[in-house]
């Protein structure tokens, strides 16, 4: 707009317009094995036991041409004046699409991978049969280079491992190496590590996880194991007998009791999940508790802890422990909870409870959030069927509300 010197936004192009984007691939892999036996000076279990090594390499190619050529129509210079100087920039009419805009540049790369597996045979005692235990159930290497790129050709050494030693259970690691160096101020050049002798990568990320659920049936299970039924006597109890009970019959039952006092409540109550064939509450809180824990390791890239004299960047760990759950007190009733704990700045970073409520045909729900900067809360009253969802009462507010912008 020359009169207002800006550019402003218009909607003056008309007709239909069509983007696409496409790219080519070729790969090729194979499988090495390799059968080893353990030294007899390890013991006489290496008599019948094979070692096996897969190794997978595998290689391909990927190119895709460049869309930000004219000839497709994707980006275009825009003239504009400012300060009576004729400017122009670069830019796509379709970058504010739902799908995006396909992106500049041409790439050619090359990339190579190299797959590891290692397993072990052993004999079963007294039998002719074998049993087969993972050592490493997989050991990847992957990396990349671009023919195109103008600088930084290699791309970073990617690693990863995955063990399972434990049952059904897999421990799995990665890691990512930089294959480049930096100058004096911490800027990164096109060195590669190799060529200034410091080896193929530097570690530059890694990181693990995990987690672990708490319920009603972890400790019930816990205990059954260590204490046992035992008798009044002290000795083990076989789980399928029984106590000694009173057998004399010709006494009613409390059953029968209820049957001859209330027994239409007894009936009523039973129908109910939550009641006993006697009437009684079952006083059950089910609940649930997951605990995770992520720790990750990475280059503090602040410059002024940058190492000058090796010019490399010191490393930065970095721990998680995340708490969720919930608990029943009641059928209808619902606690949920949600939080997550910053060692390094040593407070919560999130934390959200909420509360449900089942009114037979409504629903009532209540969530809050009490720290950090998106401090809010929501009350929510609505009717269950799907065809009236929009028949509710919403109160809430927004966390824009307690952000303190003076500070």
């Amino acid at each position: 707009d020359y009169d207002k010197n800006q550019v402003v936004n218009s909607d003056t192009t008309y007709g239909f317009y069509r983007l696409y984007n496409y790219s080519g691939s070729v790969s090729a892999q194979t499988k090495l094995y390799g059968m080893f036996k353990p030294w007899s000076m390890f013991g006489e279990w290496t008599k019948k036991t094979i070692i096996r090594h897969v190794l997978t390499p595998s290689v391909s190619f990927t190119g895709a041409p460049d869309f930000g050529d004219p000839k497709y129509g994707y980006y275009t210079d825009l003239l504009y004046l400012h300060n009576g100087e004729v400017e122009s920039v670069n830019y796509s009419p379709y970058s504010s699409n739902l799908y995006g805009v396909p992106g500049k540049g041409r790439s050619g790369s090359l990339n190579f991978s190299l797959d590891n597996n290692l397993e072990m045979k052993l004999p079963v005692a007294a039998t002719d049969s074998t049993r087969k235990i993972s050592l490493i159930d997989q050991l990847r290497l992957d990396m990349g280079y671009n023919f195109l790129a103008d600088s930084m050709n290699w791309s970073d050494l990617r690693a990863s491992i995955r063990l399972k030693w434990f049952g059904k259970s897999a421990i799995t690691l990665q890691g990512v190496f930089d294959t480049y160096t930096y100058n004096e101020n911490g800027v990164r050049i096109n060195v590669p590590r190799w060529q200034a002798g410091k080896g193929i990568g530097r570690l530059r990320s890694t990181g693990t996880s995990y987690s672990y659920s708490l319920n009603n049936e972890t400790f019930k299970k816990l205990f059954s194991k260590l204490s046992g039924k035992k008798k009044t006597d002290g000795t083990t109890l076989d789980e399928n007998s029984e106590e000694e009970e009173d057998t004399d019959t010709s006494k009613p039952s409390f059953a029968e009791n209820q049957d001859r006092s209330g027994g239409s409540l007894r009936k009523t109550k039973e129908k109910d999940n939550n009641y006993d064939t006697d009437g009684y509450y079952l006083a059950t809180v089910p609940w649930n508790v997951n605990l995770s824990y992520s720790m990750s390791l990475a280059y503090d890239m602040r410059r002024e802890v940058f190492n000058r004299e090796t010019r490399e960047y010191p490393y930065k760990i970095s721990q998680t422990l995340g708490i969720s759950g919930n608990v029943s007190p009641t059928k209808n009733w619902t606690l949920n909870f949600n939080t997550s704990y910053d060692f390094d700045n040593q407070k919560f970073g999130y934390m959200q409870c909420s509360i449900t409520r089942k009114m037979h045909c409504w629903s009532m729900s209540a969530s809050v959030i009490p720290v950090g900067p998106y401090q809010s809360y929501n009350f929510t009253i609505a009717v269950n069927s799907s065809m009236l969802q929009d028949l509710k009462y919403t109160q809430s507010s927004s966390y824009w509300d307690s952000m303190n912008w003076g500070n």
